[in-house]
């Protein structure tokens, strides 16, 4: 009777550390699953020197679904944010050769923001600029499903349908061309300003959309489509947007 006591004592400890353990794992899964993607800052280089300045500030991606990707994503980040600092510390060597009424200004910056954060989406931008005499800006967006921590891109928004970017250049033109007979716009469309090439940097610009991630969900969970500036007109225009309207996203979607 007391070996049989010791075994029952025996067993119900095991089933209880047994039971201790499963529901570790079980909150240690669920902890996982409900855990959205993040962005930090992994690195950060800033510095003023005489008429020149730089804030270099690295987005590093945590909890995306593709691991894999993850790790090349930030490994570009880093490796993009590393160019910029080694082009600006020898153009200050370079500065040190100059007299002090012929040091030029410059500024670069490179930097993210969220643009979108809603309970499904989160949308981060990540932009370069500089700036010396003129300025240039340029951005890339990366859109997440909060709920399953997958990017988002454009097919797989569209995948059933192979014609998608035909039907958004076809709107995005339409749309161009209707703000330029408007005033509004001076998009380079049909030679605008008498450029030979305009046509091919029109058609480059579109080609590129998917591949440069100029697109975000914003937060109505449209969808927008950006140019960077001087892609597809002159700098005082910036960088168009242009929101999708629903039956253009249901005619792709149907």
């Amino acid at each position: 009777m007391k070996n049989s006591n010791n075994r029952i004592t025996l067993m119900a400890v095991v089933l209880f550390w047994g039971l201790l353990f499963l529901a570790a794992v079980n909150n240690q899964a669920t902890a996982v699953e409900t855990t959205s993607v993040t962005v930090t800052t992994g690195s950060e280089f800033e510095d003023e020197t005489d008429n020149y300045s730089a804030k270099i500030l690295v987005p590093q991606f945590e909890n995306m679904a593709d691991t894999e990707l993850q790790f090349a994503l930030n490994h570009f980040f880093q490796a993009t944010a590393n160019g910029l600092i080694d082009t600006y510390n020898a153009d200050l060597e370079w500065l040190k050769t100059l007299e002090e009424g012929d040091k030029p200004h410059f500024t670069v910056e490179y930097n993210y923001k969220t643009v979108t954060d809603t309970d499904d989406v989160l949308s981060i931008q990540v932009y370069y600029f500089s700036a010396a005499g003129s300025s240039n800006f340029a951005a890339s967006y990366y859109n997440f499903d909060k709920k399953t921590n997958e990017l988002i891109t454009l097919s797989s928004l569209f995948g059933k349908n192979e014609d998608y970017m035909t039907i958004l250049t076809d709107y995005v033109t339409s749309e161009m061309l209707r703000q330029n007979e408007s005033g509004e716009g001076g998009y380079w469309l049909g030679n605008t300003f008498g450029e030979a090439n305009t046509d091919e940097m029109m058609q480059q610009a579109f080609d590129l959309i998917e591949e440069n991630h100029q697109y975000y969900l914003n937060e109505d969970g449209k969808l927008v489509i950006i140019f960077n500036k001087y892609d597809v007109a002159p700098g005082v225009y910036g960088s168009p947007e242009f929101i999708i309207p629903d039956e253009v996203m249901a005619e792709i979607l149907k």
